[in-house]
């Protein structure tokens, strides 16, 4: 399935923002605030950031490392279409098992440096379908579900060569978990599957629950008696598995769109989408309490904890937490991927993250603290008459951040900041402020920082005027539309509000 995505705001317009693993991303940007500053008493003070964009003397390390990677594409010979967007792995057996275009692929990780892809079920042949999860189970079997043909169980004891061995046929099936010899399958139209695999042959479904809203996937406790769905709709819920053949839902935590959740002890850590990265309390495991939440720029969309450490992925970026103390997390920094970070799994001292075509392996240094700057964009679109424009820089690193200067090609744009030095967890209010003129705006706008990961990082900056863009700062054309449920919508009902629109194709 391949997709493009146009995202068209009120008040500006950016490449996209990140997607579900749903869709093709065609962007590795997130969208630009049109106004990240808060309504306070205290006036905001703004101070010019200028000078040349060379990156500052005595940068100090960065904590993250990116150890190894295989990489599958058409265009490798002997490769194919792979497009991951789950990987799980077989610690006992030192492979990493991937979900996506390429059906399941199977990697040989005993060199974390050098992964290796072995095997995968079709073999390898462009455009076969994609399956959505994996789940290691036991005794050599590995589950895999696909949206369209339901749950389908391999025995992977030949891992160069899996071979399907048996079905479980719903449509919509998404997340697994097992326990024992039952297998707990959400159902992205709203449901909980419990499934008894004993034999993977021939597996039966034994019970069936409603009353979600969209469940991606499910996790459960180390001991077996509690469950916790990341819903898109409803947040996270609390599945009471005291009979474990009849599951009962607890009060879900309305979180915002979680698809993704790890566990730590007593700690729950919920990828929340745009909302960033929720920290719960799950001392009563039927009750999460919510504790504190890490914002980060994009969307938030899988998580996993190896050691101490909470890893998470938003499509753009690897991004590492420190738990040494499971509900006082403390950021460590984060690194721009190749592609589109999807998922995040834990394996024997790395992170292995499902970057689109390649499987990587990465590690973190905790006691390395570096700043971290956070822009996640690469397009900004100015009205040509004139504009001025506001967005969040965050320092997403466990240091201090400078921001040393600034430069574009264009005089007629001018930057100020609020603060020179933003502190770990704090963020900052850049403001782009355009002059207008007669010529139309193209430049590059340079930032400059004591981030040792990206000392420099480049934003394009123009306006539309006698390009793609030329409708900017003018009033869009009505219209009307249909939505999924037969409703019609007319642009101009919607003055005064957001609006969104969502363009794509699947195929």
């Amino acid at each position: 399935m391949h997709a493009r995505l146009l995202i068209l705001l009120a008040a500006c317009q950016d490449k996209g923002s990140p997607l579900t693993d749903t869709a093709t991303p065609d962007t590795d940007t997130a969208p630009v605030p049109s106004d990240d500053t808060a309504d306070t008493d205290t006036p905001v003070t703004w101070t010019p950031l200028t000078g040349s964009c060379e990156a500052p003397d005595g940068l100090g390390e960065h904590p993250l490392t990116l150890v190894g990677e295989d990489q599958h594409i058409q265009e490798i010979p002997g490769s194919w279409f792979m497009e991951m967007v789950d990987v799980e792995a077989d610690r006992d057996r030192g492979l990493v098992y991937g979900a996506g275009q390429g059906g399941l692929t199977v990697f040989d990780v005993s060199d974390a440096a050098a992964p290796v892809l072995i095997g995968s079920n079709p073999e390898r042949t462009a455009n076969i379908g994609r399956y959505y999860r994996v789940e290691v189970g036991t005794d050599e079997v590995v589950f895999a579900t696909h949206r369209d043909r339901g749950m389908t169980t391999f025995d992977a004891s030949d891992p160069e060569r899996p071979e399907i061995i048996g079905e479980f046929g719903p449509p919509g099936l998404e997340g697994m978990a097992l326990l024992g010899d039952l297998m707990y399958v959400t159902n992205l139209y709203g449901g909980l599957h419990t499934i008894d695999v004993s034999d993977p042959s021939a597996p039966v479904g034994v019970d069936e629950l409603s009353g979600l809203g969209s469940p991606w996937d499910i996790v459960l406790s180390d001991s077996g008696s509690t469950g916790y769905i990341s819903d898109s709709q409803l947040g996270v819920v609390p599945v009471d598995l005291s009979d474990a053949r009849a599951p009962l839902l607890a009060d879900p935590v309305t979180v915002g769109g979680v698809q993704d959740i790890a566990l730590s002890g007593a700690a729950l850590y919920a990828a929340a989408g745009g909302v960033g990265v929720v920290v719960m309390d799950i001392t009563d495991p039927l009750q999460p309490v919510v504790i504190t939440t890490l914002d980060y720029a994009g969307s938030i969309q899988s998580v996993a904890v190896q050691d101490d450490v909470l890893w998470a992925v938003n499509q753009e970026d690897v991004i590492a937490i420190d738990i040494g103390d499971p509900l006082n997390p403390i950021p460590l920094g984060t690194s721009t991927t190749p592609e589109f970070a999807m998922h995040v799994g834990a394996g024997d001292g790395v992170a292995w993250v499902g970057d689109w075509s390649r499987l990587e392996a990465w590690q973190v240094d905790p006691s390395i603290a570096s700043p971290d700057l956070e822009l996640s964009i690469s397009t900004i679109l100015l009205d040509g008459e004139g504009d001025t424009l506001e967005l969040t820089v965050y320092n997403v690193g466990a240091a201090e951040l400078s921001l040393t200067g600034a430069e574009s090609g264009d005089k007629r744009l001018t930057v100020d900041v609020t603060a020179m030095d933003i502190a770990p967890g704090g963020a900052a209010q850049l403001r782009l402020t355009y002059a207008g003129g007669a010529d139309a705006l193209l430049t590059s706008l340079c930032l400059a920082s004591t981030d040792p990961d990206a000392p420099t990082q480049l934003i394009e900056v123009h306006s539309g005027s006698g390009g793609n863009h030329d409708a900017i700062g003018q009033p869009a054309p009505d219209f009307v539309l249909p939505d999924l449920d037969g409703n019609t919508w007319q642009l101009s009902e919607q003055l005064g509000a957001p609006v969104v629109l969502v363009y794509f194709a699947t195929w």
